[in-house]
């Protein structure tokens, strides 16, 4: 039968897309956000992804540094931490 989906899953997906921001692969953060569906994106973990995201394009960096406040996991501290180092 079907493996039933990861209680993380979302919390792994989101920890990529973090990843790939802190990289700077933007295309690849949104070639990857358009192979979620729909219903992910209201997902905290997915969510919390993307909204720093375009926080990070808009340029508005005392968001991303704030959003670190807000993770959905504590696993995502250490991206946080990372990107904080970046907009610095």
């Amino acid at each position: 039968g079907l493996i039933p989906p990861s209680p993380q899953e979302y919390q792994i997906l989101g920890l990529n897309l973090l990843r790939l921001l802190v990289q700077n692969r933007i295309a690849e953060f949104h070639t990857e956000l358009e192979l979620l569906p729909a219903s992910a994106l209201e997902n905290p973990c997915i969510k919390h992804a993307v909204e720093l995201e375009q926080s990070f394009m808009e340029g508005a960096y005392n968001r991303v540094l704030s959003a670190r406040q807000t993770v959905p996991h504590s696993t995502y501290v250490y991206y946080m931490d990372l990107l904080a180092k970046t907009v610095r």
